[in-house]
């Protein structure tokens, strides 16, 4: 979405959907910042019906086409959306990246089974390879690197937004812990595999 259609988008197409701009946040070249409500007068301090809406502007590399939306504005493929969040994992220490990744690698196909420590292993596999094919710069020892910040911290206590789902923190240091152990392995795989002598 280029300078003009997000202008179309916040000007037309949210008003006409009964969202109001209350104020903006943050803003550059590839990111901005709104706040939204659906009344007109409801100030930013009030607790129901304002919600603050990111906006970012997509890398010209995808591993997926955007998705179309009714709404207007395609957006990132899931696929494209956990390997950013493994990319912001390793770019800065937020509460919420881990507690995302944790949600990430446990989310469940509809209606299916709790997933399993292999399976949130092959994800971990193929997340970290998603990242490495979106940005080469960065590989399983930065995502293990990354991961360390967050063990034996407290993740939960200091997010500063209510759950809708119901996460411990516990739960939150396993899967630290797991992605840790899987970095680890690919690490070490691919030193064997650059120097087979080792």
């Amino acid at each position: 979405m280029d300078a003009r259609d997000f202008r179309s988008f916040v000007e037309g197409r949210l008003p006409a959907e009964g969202l109001h701009v209350l104020g903006g946040g943050p803003a550059s070249r590839g990111f901005a910042e709104v706040i939204l409500s659906d009344d007109p007068i409801r100030g930013s301090g009030a607790p129901r019906g304002v919600v603050r809406v990111q906006f970012g502007r997509a890398s010209p590399f995808c591993l997926e086409p955007p998705l179309e939306t009714a709404e207007g504005p395609p957006v990132a493929s899931y696929r494209d959306v956990c390997a950013g969040k493994l990319h912001a994992l390793c770019d800065r220490f937020e509460p919420r990246d881990f507690i995302d990744l944790h949600c990430i690698l446990g989310r469940r196909q509809e209606r299916s089974r709790p997933v399993g420590e292999s399976e949130r292993l092959s994800r971990i596999r193929a997340l970290v390879a998603d990242l490495e094919e979106c940005d080469p710069g960065l590989t399983a020892t930065q995502v293990g690197q990354a991961l360390a910040r967050g063990l034996d911290r407290p993740v939960l206590g200091a997010f500063p937004l209510r759950m809708l789902a119901t996460v411990q923190e516990a739960e939150i240091q396993e899967t630290i812990r797991l992605g840790l152990e899987e970095c680890a392995r690919l690490t070490r795989a691919r030193a064997e595999w650059d120097d087979p002598a080792r």
